[in-house]
């Protein structure tokens, strides 16, 4: 009778190690699940910014014109 007593926690204590993994790799998931987000949300704000920024620059268009590129070919 021991015997059964002592299989039966040891099939507990299985158990309830097993129910604490799942909890630790739920929370880590969750925790992942958000920094995902973090970041994605990040990259998204940052690539619209660049954008914009590329977008609506002020400064004026680059002339590159043949006498320019034989200029800086022959120096």
């Amino acid at each position: 009778m021991a015997e059964v007593l002592d299989s039966v926690k040891g099939i507990r204590q299985d158990l309830a190690a097993d129910e604490h993994l799942k909890t630790i790799r739920n929370e880590w998931q969750m925790l992942a699940r958000m920094m995902e987000k973090i970041l994605m949300i990040f990259f998204a704000i940052f690539t619209v910014i660049f954008a914009c920024f590329m977008l609506y620059d002020t400064q004026p268009d680059p002339v590159i014109t043949d006498e320019i590129m034989k200029e800086k070919m022959s120096s």
